[in-house]
């Protein structure tokens, strides 16, 4: 199977992989930067256990920025039985398209945003990558991976529409 290009037309039959682009991001590696240099150089500088302990926490919590940020680790693969969304290197769930009600574009505070609807049997289950977005009242994937919203939704609804025999409506 090999990857298409995503930026052929949105009723492509998949797989599509894409990376997360958000620039919002960015701050978390300034503070993955900050927090290591700052657990180094408080190895350089202080001893004792209280100063061991505070600069173990500091390079954890650059470990975990960089996972946050790192190119990859965040994705989504579009193909045809559904899509899988990555997280922070080490997160991942396969969502199948009949698991799915409906995939819609929205505007918010931050944005453009994809939201699905899942069927009620998955509604209460946690995934990452996916979360539940109260005020939307939907899950929303984390990053529109490059894509508007509306055209990463209309590639969704088309591979949904093409697996499940349906029209490509919400």
């Amino acid at each position: 199977m090999t990857t298409l290009d995503a930026s052929g037309p949105s009723t492509t039959p998949g797989p599509i992989d894409l990376a997360a682009v958000d620039v919002r991001r960015t701050p978390i590696l300034g503070l993955a930067v900050g927090a290591a240099l700052g657990g180094i150089l408080l190895r350089i500088f202080e001893t004792g256990a209280f100063a061991t302990t505070v600069a173990v926490l500091a390079e954890i919590v650059a470990v975990v920025c960089l996972a946050i940020v790192l190119p990859g680790a965040n994705r989504l693969r579009l193909d045809g039985e559904g899509f899988v969304v990555r997280a922070y290197l080490v997160f991942s769930r396969r969502i199948a398209w009949r698991e799915v009600v409906t995939i819609e574009a929205a505007e918010d505070w931050s944005g453009g945003r994809v939201l699905i609807e899942l069927v009620p049997g998955l509604e209460g289950g946690r995934i990452v990558g996916l979360p539940f977005d109260p005020d939307l009242d939907r899950h929303s994937l984390i990053d529109s991976y490059g894509l508007g919203a509306g055209e990463l939704a209309a590639r969704m609804r088309a591979l949904r529409a093409a697996a499940i025999g349906a029209p490509p409506g919400p």
